[in-house]
């Protein structure tokens, strides 16, 4: 387990899967915000059936995503991943997702600063990058507070439902997290 302020991170169970699943399904609008896959009604059979926390390491090249669950005092709050994990550039992209009653609290700017000590320190990763759409502005917020520098916005990049909006990149190098660290502007 990985420990925040506010947070811990732990492996992600189909368990927990299957109530994010249900939730973010059942919040279209909410799902268009956060996802850069269009909503469809996938059966949650189908999603169980394919969810694998980690690749299997032993067996194939090391895993390219972590999946963990977010709690905050005992209790599924959401789920972080680093995907997209990049070995040999030494590069990463976080996604996060929060259940609607956990939001507003801190915790996005709290699992985001714990995934990025693991991918730094425990991956030895160098970049880690972060997009959302113009619209998510708690997102936005959370990955300034948690270090991030906004790196640019690709022009009606992202579909929300009632048209294009731009989507904006944020990155964040191990060098200044270290910095952040020194300064003990995060954990």
């Amino acid at each position: 387990m990985l420990r925040g302020e506010k947070v811990v991170l732990r492996p992600c169970t189909k368990e927990d899967i299957a109530v994010l699943f249900a939730e973010q399904r059942a919040d279209v609008p909410g799902f268009m915000l956060s996802s850069s896959a269009p909503w469809f009604p996938v059966p949650m059979e189908t999603v169980l059936a394919s969810w694998e926390p980690v690749d299997d390491h032993w067996s194939k090249p090391l895993p390219k995503s972590a999946t963990f669950a977010i709690e905050e005092n005992g209790e599924l709050a959401g789920s972080v991943t680093l995907w997209a994990i990049d070995y040999h550039h030494r590069n990463g992209e976080i996604g996060i997702g929060l259940r609607s009653d956990f939001r507003g609290r801190g915790l996005s700017t709290d699992a985001l600063r714990v995934v990025c000590h693991y991918a730094f320190f425990v991956l030895g990763l160098h970049r880690v990058r972060l997009v959302t759409g113009v619209r998510n502005v708690p997102m936005q917020k959370a990955a300034l507070a948690a270090g991030f520098t906004e790196e640019g916005r690709h022009r009606e990049a992202w579909w929300e439902g009632d048209g294009f909006a731009d989507d904006v990149h944020y990155g964040l190098l191990d060098r200044e997290w270290r910095t952040l660290l020194a300064q003990q502007r995060v954990r």
